[in-house]
C-alpha cells in the first residue's frame, strides 16, 4: 500500500514539475498544460513518457502556429498523435513543422493534417523509408509543395515512391523539375539537356505544361533513355 502511495505521489510531483516547465518555457495557459498531463495519462499504453508528450507540445507550440488557436480538446489530440509517432520514428520536430506545411501550405484542417503525418508515416514503412526521414522531407519541400493545395499530400507521396526507387533523394528530384515552372527556366533546361543527349529529346513547352513533379521527372528520364543513355549516368 505505501509503494503505491509512494508511486503516486511520485508521480503527481513529476507532472506537476511538468507542467510547470512547459509553462516556464513556452508561456502556455494553465489549461493547455493540464493537456499535457492528461495527454500523457491517454498514451501510456503506448509506451510515451511524460518527458516525451512535454517535448512533443514544446515542438507544436515552436513551429505549428495554430496550435494554440486550436481549443484544449484538440490541442490534445493533435499532442497525443504527435507523441506516439515519436514512439513510432518521427521526431516531434518535424511532426511540428508538417503539421504548419499542412494548414498553412495545403489548406489542410488540423485534423487532416495529423491524419496526413499518419498516413507518411505508413507509407514510409510500406516502401521501407526512415519515417523520420519522410517527416523531414514532407516538412522541407512544404514550399514546393504548396502550389498543389490539397493535392500536396498525393505528390509528396508520389515523390517518396520515385525516390525510393530511384536513389535520389526527394530535395534534388524537385531542384530538377522545378527548374521547369518557368518558360525562360524551360527553355534553358531543355536546351542545356538537349545538347548533352545529342538531339531534340526534350520539349521544353512539354515539361512546363506538366505541373505534376514525379510525372514531368519521369518524362526527362524517358527522354534520357530515348536517346540511348542512362539516366544514372
Amino acid at each position: 500500500v505505501w509503494a503505491v502511495a509512494d508511486g503516486m505521489a511520485g508521480l503527481a510531483i513529476a507532472t506537476y514539475d511538468a507542467e510547470q516547465a512547459f509553462k516556464r518555457t513556452t508561456g502556455a495557459s494553465d489549461e493547455m498544460a493540464r493537456s499535457l498531463t492528461e495527454g500523457y495519462a491517454a498514451t501510456l499504453q503506448y509506451g510515451v513518457t511524460l518527458e516525451s508528450m512535454r517535448g512533443t507540445m514544446e515542438a507544436l507550440k515552436g513551429a505549428y502556429t495554430d496550435f494554440t488557436m486550436l481549443n484544449t480538446g484538440q490541442a490534445k489530440e493533435i499532442a497525443k498523435t504527435g507523441a506516439v509517432l515519436e514512439r513510432l520514428g518521427v521526431s516531434s520536430a518535424e511532426f511540428a513543422k508538417g503539421m504548419q506545411v499542412s494548414t498553412k501550405m495545403l489548406g489542410l484542417s488540423a485534423d487532416q493534417a495529423a491524419k496526413t503525418q499518419l498516413e507518411l508515416r505508413a507509407l514510409a514503412v510500406d516502401i521501407g523509408v526512415d519515417p523520420k526521414q519522410m517527416a523531414a522531407d514532407f516538412a522541407n519541400a512544404g514550399g514546393q509543395l504548396a502550389k498543389f493545395g490539397r493535392q500536396g499530400t498525393k505528390a509528396m507521396k508520389d515523390l517518396a515512391i520515385a525516390s525510393k526507387i530511384t536513389g535520389m533523394e526527394v530535395s534534388k528530384i524537385l531542384g530538377m523539375v522545378e527548374k521547369f515552372d518557368t518558360f525562360e527556366g524551360a527553355a534553358t533546361q531543355a536546351g542545356k539537356l538537349n545538347a548533352a543527349l545529342g538531339g531534340n529529346f526534350v520539349n521544353a513547352m512539354d515539361l512546363m505544361m506538366e505541373t505534376d513533379p514525379v510525372a514531368r521527372f519521369e518524362m526527362i528520364r524517358d527522354s534520357i533513355s530515348d536517346a540511348g543513355l542512362s539516366f544514372d549516368d
